[in-house]
C-alpha cells in the first residue's frame, strides 16, 4: 500500500463550516479545522498512522503465510528448523511485548478515569478527556484481539 493514498476515513473540513463535534464511536479524522489549525498536522499523523496499520496488517498476513510454508518445509530441510525456532522466538516477545502496551493502555485508561472524576475539569475538557479515554479504550481493544490472534492461532 502506497503511503501517501488517502485513507477511506480522512474527511477534509470546508473552512466555511463550524467545527464538527467528534462522538466517542467516530473514527473518522478531520483536516483543516477552522478552529484549531494545528489538528491538520494531527491529522497528517493519524493519516499515516492509519496508513502504516494497514500496512502492518498485509504484512502480519504474509508473515503468517511464510510461517505455514516454512513449517510444511522443515520436515525436508535442517535449516529451516532453526528459522523455524527464530519465528517462534521473536513470536514470543511480540506477545510480551503486546502484554505491556496493554497493561500500559489500562493504566492510562485508569488514569483518565481518575481525572474524569475530579471536579476541578471544565466541560470542555472533560468531555476531551473523555474522548481520549475512548480512544485508549479503542486501542486496548485492538491489541487484546491482536493478542488474541497471536496465542490462538495453532502451532504446528
Amino acid at each position: 500500500m502506497n503511503i501517501d493514498t488517502t485513507h477511506p476515513h480522512i474527511f477534509h473540513l470546508d473552512p466555511s463550516h463550524q467545527r464538527e463535534k467528534r462522538e466517542p464511536h467516530d473514527s473518522l479524522v478531520y483536516i483543516n479545522n477552522p478552529i484549531m489549525p494545528e489538528i491538520e498536522e494531527f491529522a497528517q499523523r493519524d493519516k499515516k498512522i492509519l496508513q502504516l496499520r494497514d500496512l502492518l496488517q498485509n504484512n502480519k498476513k504474509e508473515l503468517e503465510l511464510y510461517r505455514s510454508k516454512i513449517e510444511s518445509e522443515t520436515k525436508n530441510n535442517l535449516y529451516l528448523k532453526d528459522v523455524l525456532k527464530n519465528y517462534h522466538s521473536y513470536k514470543s516477545y511480540i506477545i510480551n511485548m503486546k502484554n505491556k502496551q496493554k497493561k500500559a493502555m489500562e493504566n492510562i485508561s485508569t488514569h483518565l478515569e481518575k481525572i474524569s472524576k475530579e471536579n476541578n475539569l471544565g466541560a470542555e475538557n472533560l468531555e476531551r478527556v473523555k474522548l481520549e479515554q475512548n480512544q485508549i479504550l479503542d486501542e486496548l481493544d485492538k491489541i487484546q484481539k491482536e493478542l488474541q490472534d497471536l496465542t490462538l492461532k495453532p502451532e504446528k
